[in-house]
C-alpha cells in the first residue's frame, strides 16, 4: 500500500493531465546514482571498438540492479500509483537510451525523428487515459548541453505529430529560454520542452506523448534509463470503489437476507398446510331411499 503522502498532489496531477507528464524529485545518496552511472558506463564502453556498441537492452535492470532502489523510491511509487493505481505492473520492456558526446555547435539538433512509442507490430492502440506510462530516469545531472529527452506537452491527445512530411531528424528547432523550444508551423502543437534536470529527477510521461532527443555537446555520455508501466485495474477513483465495494456488499447481504427468509416462509408455508389439512372419517354413509 502506498503512503498517501507521496501520491501527486492535485497540482502535479492536473499537469499530468494537462501536459502528459511530470517530475517528483527522490531523496536517493548521491552514492547510489553514481554506482549506477559507473556501472552503466562500463557496460557502454567495452565495445567501443564496434560500429554500434554494445547495449544490454532489457537486461540493464538485473545487469545494473541498484536500478530497483530508484523504481522502489517512495516518490516514484506514489507517482506510479497516482496515474496507475496501487497495483500497476513493470513491463519486460526496459531500455537504457546513450547519447553519446558529437561534435560542439552553437545550434541545439535532435539526433532522433519525434514520434510516438508503439505496443508491438500491428496495431497501435491510443488510450486518453493512462493505462501505460513511460518512466525516465538519468543517473546524472542533465543540462541542456548533455542532450535531454523532449517532448511535446499535451500531444498525447493528438493523433497526429505534424500536418507534413517533415523530417524530423537534425531538426533545429527555436530556442524560447527556460528549457522551450518552437517547432515548425507544421505541428499540431508547436510547444517542445526538455527534460532537463537535477541528480535524483524521475519522469513519468504518458505513453502516448511524442519525444526525441537533444544532440549531446559534452564530453560526457548521457545514459536515459526507460521503464515501461500498466495499469492492471479499471480506472476509477478510490473513493468511487471504497462506494461501489460498500454497495456491492450490502446488496449482496439484501440478497442472503431475502433469500433466508424466502426459506423460511416456505417451510412455514408447507407446515400449515401439512397441519391444517382436515381428519378423513373412515365411516361410510348410508344412504336410503323412500
Amino acid at each position: 500500500m502506498i503512503d498517501n503522502q507521496n501520491l501527486l498532489n492535485d497540482e502535479q496531477m492536473r499537469h499530468f493531465i494537462v501536459n502528459g507528464y511530470v517530475k517528483v524529485q527522490t531523496d536517493l545518496p548521491t552514492q547510489l546514482h553514481k554506482r549506477i552511472f559507473d556501472k552503466t558506463n562500463a557496460i557502454f564502453e567495452r565495445c567501443r571498438s564496434f560500429e554500434r556498441r554494445y547495449n544490454p537492452l532489457n537486461n540493464i535492470l538485473p545487469m545494473v540492479h541498484e536500478l530497483q532502489e530508484v523504481l522502489d523510491a517512495p516518490q516514484v511509487r506514489g507517482a506510479l500509483s497516482s496515474i496507475l493505481g496501487d497495483d500497476y505492473v513493470l513491463h519486460p520492456h526496459r531500455h537504457c537510451h546513450p547519447n553519446f558526446p558529437q561534435e560542439p555547435s552553437e545550434s541545439k539538433t535532435l539526433t532522433m525523428p519525434l514520434h510516438k512509442d508503439g505496443h508491438a507490430t500491428g496495431k497501435r492502440p491510443r488510450h486518453h487515459l493512462p493505462r501505460w506510462a513511460i518512466l525516465f530516469y538519468f543517473p546524472q545531472e542533465c543540462p541542456i548541453e548533455l542532450g535531454p529527452t523532449c517532448l511535446i506537452p499535451g500531444n498525447q491527445y493528438l493523433k497526429d505529430i505534424s500536418s507534413g512530411d517533415l523530417n524530423t531528424r537534425d531538426l533545429v528547432p527555436d530556442p524560447q529560454g527556460n528549457g522551450t523550444f518552437l517547432l515548425p508551423d507544421t505541428f499540431t502543437n508547436r510547444h517542445l520542452t526538455t527534460l532537463e534536470g537535477e541528480l535524483g529527477d524521475v519522469w513519468v510521461m504518458h505513453f502516448d506523448i511524442a519525444h526525441s532527443v537533444f544532440q549531446n555537446y559534452q564530453d560526457l555520455a548521457r545514459y536515459g534509463m526507460k521503464f515501461v508501466y500498466m495499469r492492471k485495474s479499471p480506472q476509477f477513483h478510490r473513493g468511487i470503489i471504497l462506494k461501489i465495494t460498500g454497495i456491492h456488499r450490502k446488496i449482496t447481504g439484501f440478497l442472503m437476507i431475502t433469500k433466508l427468509y424466502g426459506l423460511m416462509f416456505g417451510i412455514g408455508y408447507l407446515a400449515n398446510q401439512i397441519c391444517s389439512k382436515p381428519n378423513v372419517n373412515p365411516q361410510k354413509k348410508v344412504f336410503t331411499t323412500g
